[in-house]
């Protein structure tokens, strides 16, 4: 499946102890490297030779540092080489992205969680059977959709890219017919949910996503995410491996874009983060944690469409990553520190828990106070 739901097993890998090298065009190893490649040699458990490179940022207060990683197999034969510029799909940060655009809609008082999700969509597309769903529920993991609605697969033409053909009129009219199977409670943040949410944003604000996406962050921010669906810019995204072992196309999209159709580079989500870090209102404690959704384990909760982990010593990191059919995003922050981590690799494979565990490592094994 597209979008990046955080799977039993993902969580295990998280709440445990994950990567090759290269080089940055640095004379040489900086202490960080050097930290990382124990890690690495250590603790990791990915699988390398499926994971030609990635690129992993630190950011620690006012320090900030990249290192690009690469194996010498596969791309990097090619002379596979990443940057701060090299564009990644994001997969289901995508869903993170969105949600801030959300709230700052809320902020204006263009929506509120409140408001049900058919108020919201155009009259022909309004399904009663789901009268009550409202957009609270996607955030407090409580939508009575599936991630897949039956049927879909009839618009499909590549498994490994189930929303290629799938447009807005066809998500809506899909909802629309949907007979819900259940009363809510999902484990993780759904597709669809921020698919709907993606088109109740864009007719509240009579702007196409894209422009939502400069509006609230592009433009305050310098940064220059985007999707396929407004910019042809996906043959712009960097080569990488699919889960197959090969060289693999990149995703395009009609529809979902705010759920998983984001693209953007390290320097985008670098001054993202520092944003974040530098918003006071995202930090939790520990009163504040248990009374978030939970997901698979209490240990893993949802909050504005981030993921927030008790990892002990009343520390709460944010975490957010995606998985598309040839890269791997994540991003992790604790505001309590000021720190994080982002990784960005050129493979469907996912990195496991390396970016989990080098933020435990900047953060003296979580028992780090600012």
């Amino acid at each position: 499946m597209l979008s990046m739901q955080i799977s039993k097993t993902h969580i295990i890998f998280m709440l445990l102890f994950s990567i090759v090298t290269g080089a940055m065009g640095q004379s040489k190893k900086s202490n960080l490297r050097n930290q990382v490649e124990k890690i690495i040699k250590f603790d990791s458990k990915v699988d390398m030779a499926s994971t030609p490179a990635f690129l992993l940022t630190v950011i620690d207060g006012s320090y900030s540092e990249t290192i690009f990683f690469q194996n010498d197999q596969d791309l990097g034969k090619n002379g596979f080489y990443l940057d701060e510029q090299s564009v990644f799909e994001l997969g289901s940060i995508s869903k993170t992205i969105t949600a801030y655009m959300f709230l700052k809609m809320v902020e204006q008082g263009i929506l509120t969680r409140e408001q049900s999700i058919n108020e919201l969509l155009p009259e022909e597309y309004r399904n009663q059977r789901l009268k009550d769903y409202t957009i609270m529920d996607i955030f407090t993991l409580n939508s009575p959709l599936p991630n897949v609605f039956q049927g879909m697969g009839f618009y499909e033409s590549d498994a490994t890219n189930p929303y290629e053909l799938l447009t807005k009129e066809d998500l809506l009219n899909l909802y629309k017919s949907y007979f819900p199977e259940h009363t809510g409670k999902n484990p993780s943040y759904g597709d669809i949910d921020f698919a709907l949410l993606e088109v109740v944003m864009e007719n509240a604000s009579n702007m196409e996503y894209d422009q939502l996406l400069n509006k609230y962050i592009n433009v305050p921010l310098g940064t220059g995410f985007f999707t396929t669906s407004y910019e042809k810019k996906d043959d712009v995204v960097v080569k990488g491996i699919n889960r197959s072992g090969v060289e693999g196309e990149g995703y395009q999209f009609k529809s979902f874009a705010g759920s998983a159709g984001v693209k953007g580079n390290m320097g985008d989500l670098k001054k993202l983060v520092e944003h974040w870090l530098k918003d006071q209102k995202i930090g939790v404690d520990k009163t504040v944690f248990k009374a978030l959704p939970a997901t698979w384990t209490t240990k893993l909760r949802a909050k504005d469409g981030f993921y927030v982990l008790d990892v002990g010593r009343g520390q709460f990191p944010f975490v957010s990553n995606g998985l598309t059919n040839i890269h791997h995003s994540f991003i992790g922050f604790l505001p309590k520190t000021n720190t994080a981590v982002i990784c960005l690799s050129a493979s469907g494979t996912s990195t496991q828990d390396l970016s989990l565990l080098v933020l435990r490592m900047i953060n003296n094994n979580w028992r780090r106070k600012r």
